[in-house]
């Protein structure tokens, strides 16, 4: 499992400039080194060495959908230079094509409320910064609750570590709670 290097809880995130939807954000840096010893040669991504530690950022967006939160994560992440963005509460629907969600020089993960049960809001995405390889994670993003899941592939090793963003909603059904439970424990296994 990854280290927790450094990490802040932050109401308000020094640079988000929207005023009404951020409630709470997590800043970490990820320390991989433990990770990388033992593979041969320097660990690549997209033809790039990968640096020991993944600057990663959460937060709950309550929407993410207007055009000012767009310019909002885009001028947030490059003053940052973030590695991984994970965002609950991002209210994406299948209405929204991935194109409105995008994140200039980041591949988009997401996972819609919808494909967990009709209501509005919820919904989780992630951000992966593209010359970092990283893969969907199906075996966990199958199981039916408000979690998302990727592969960060360590060079050409079968090494990687994982990431997930979760989110349990107050309204979810005991089943829904139970799945989030159950797909975070598999995710702990690997």
């Amino acid at each position: 499992m990854a280290k927790i290097k450094s990490g802040k809880i932050v109401k308000k995130p020094a640079g988000w400039a929207g005023n009404s939807a951020v409630r709470t954000a997590l800043a970490v840096n990820v320390d991989l080194g433990h990770k990388l010893k033992g593979l041969s040669g320097d660990v690549e991504s997209s033809g790039k060495q990968i640096r020991s530690t993944l600057k990663c950022f959460m937060v709950n967006a309550r929407s993410i959908c207007s055009m000012e939160k767009r310019l909002e994560r885009e001028i947030f992440t490059k003053e940052k230079c973030l590695d991984i963005v994970a965002v609950t509460e991002s209210w994406a629907n299948p209405d929204i094509m991935d194109g409105e969600l995008g994140l200039k020089g980041f591949m988009l993960f997401r996972k819609d409320r919808v494909s967990t049960r009709e209501a509005r809001g919820g919904g989780v995405l992630l951000y992966v910064r593209n010359d970092i390889l990283a893969v969907e994670s199906r075996e966990l993003n199958d199981i039916v609750c408000e979690s998302l899941w990727v592969k960060i592939m360590l060079g050409q090793s079968n090494k990687f570590v994982l990431f997930g963003v979760c989110y349990k909603s107050q309204s979810a059904s005991d089943q829904e709670v139970e799945n989030l439970y159950s797909v975070m424990r598999k995710a702990a296994e690997f």
